[in-house]
């Protein structure tokens, strides 16, 4: 995929208070459509009571089926790209829960109030649906377990921002590593080196990353990510021919794991203007000292990648001026990555301005190769507060 085949859809910034209560609706939701499946077989011979049962079940799975429509129209659209052998499954069960939850309800009622034959055909249909019901928990058994408990895991040092806090992308990208596909993460404090931190993951793959008892970021897919891209194949030469840069202004961040050039065992971009286009960019080759997995960098790393050069254009006045102004710090990025990168794979990263306001900057940054091909892509909101102030925090 080329820089012109890419068109842009402008996202919303999550909301955190909306989104712990669709946690707390989503948790009693679950909840409610286990215990009422569990109860209504316990109640099958007194029929007054299981019709009741059933009845307020049904409702249950209703209200569990409307929580989760977005995560039904993500299903419904990695479906139709050919996703995982999962997804169709995953589908096929969903679509099998509708249809016996209508007829369970239709014929749960005649059952009670019609002849005596239709009982069977119900208790049948009940069967079905169980079965249907225990598939369904299998295939989805992480986000479900998640539901009673948290995994944990730690940010080691290597990948900081600050002096004791990760670099944002990076963080991010390991967020994003229980999701699937594109995904947006917004940040709602910083995020500890070396320390434990929880891993909550709900039913419809939102994530939340808590340090204690506080949140600190919260990712969720974000399917419907794309950007255009404005990196003409004459820019992208000039990035290339010039190779990598050299710092021309003092960034405030001599900890950061993506740009700084003190460390050795960084990434070390540093972007500046290519002209007068208002693209910004470097090159960058990954080395195998990056954590990897059969050759291709970690999609935290490419993460990682992506942050730092939106900071460079965020802090120029004009945007293509290699001044700076201020310090900026990522509020919320959507990442989307389209090609895995290889260790020793030389490319260019660039980045530019969306929109710039007195409350922060919106800007896009990219990977490509050499042969023109974006490797990924994200949109990132920053903030500008004083120049004093450390990056990240």
């Amino acid at each position: 995929m080329t820089a012109t085949d890419i068109t842009t859809t402008q996202r919303p910034i999550l909301n955190s208070t909306t989104a712990s209560k669709r946690r707390r609706s989503l948790r009693i939701a679950d909840s409610l459509v286990v215990v009422g499946l569990v109860v209504s077989y316990l109640t099958s011979s007194s029929v007054l009571l299981h019709a009741l049962v059933s009845l307020s079940w049904s409702a249950a799975v209703g209200w569990h089926f409307w929580l989760h429509r977005k995560w039904f129209k993500s299903l419904a659209r990695r479906l139709a790209r050919g996703r995982s052998r999962k997804s169709r499954a995953s589908a096929f069960v969903t679509a099998a829960i509708s249809v016996e939850l209508s007829a369970v309800v239709i014929f749960g009622v005649v059952a009670w109030l019609g002849p005596r034959s239709l009982k069977g055909f119900h208790g049948t249909l009940g069967d079905i649906l169980l079965a249907v019901a225990v598939a369904h928990i299998l295939l989805n058994l992480r986000q479900l377990t998640a539901l009673v408990r948290r995994r944990s895991t730690v940010i080691d040092r290597r990948f900081r921002g600050a002096s004791t806090s990760a670099q944002r992308g990076y963080a991010a990208g390991k967020a994003a590593s229980h999701t699937q596909g594109a995904a947006k993460v917004e940040f709602l404090a910083s995020t500890p080196v070396e320390q434990e931190l929880q891993v909550e993951i709900d039913s419809e793959e939102r994530v939340t990353i808590f340090h204690g008892p506080d949140a600190v970021m919260e990712a969720c897919p974000d399917d419907d990510f794309t950007m255009t891209v404005p990196a003409s194949s004459d820019i992208i030469e000039k990035v290339f021919a010039r190779g990598p840069v050299e710092a021309t202004r003092t960034t405030g961040r001599p900890h950061c794991f993506g740009c700084s050039q003190e460390r050795g065992d960084g990434l070390g971009i540093t972007t500046t203007p290519v002209g007068a286009s208002g693209i910004w960019g470097s090159t960058w080759t990954p080395d195998e000292t990056l954590p990897s997995t059969g050759g291709f960098v970690d999609d935290e790393v490419i993460w990682a990648a992506l942050d730092c050069p939106g900071s460079f254009v965020a802090t120029s006045p004009t945007g293509t001026s290699a001044e700076a102004t201020g310090s900026p710090s990522l509020d919320a990025i959507s990442v989307q990555i389209l090609e895995r990168v290889r260790i020793g794979e030389q490319l260019a990263v660039v980045g530019w301005t969306l929109s710039r306001e007195d409350s922060g900057v919106d800007c896009g940054t990219a990977v490509i190769d050499r042969r023109g091909e974006i490797k990924a892509y994200a949109h990132l909101c920053l903030s500008i507060s004083d120049a004093n102030t450390p990056h990240g925090l």
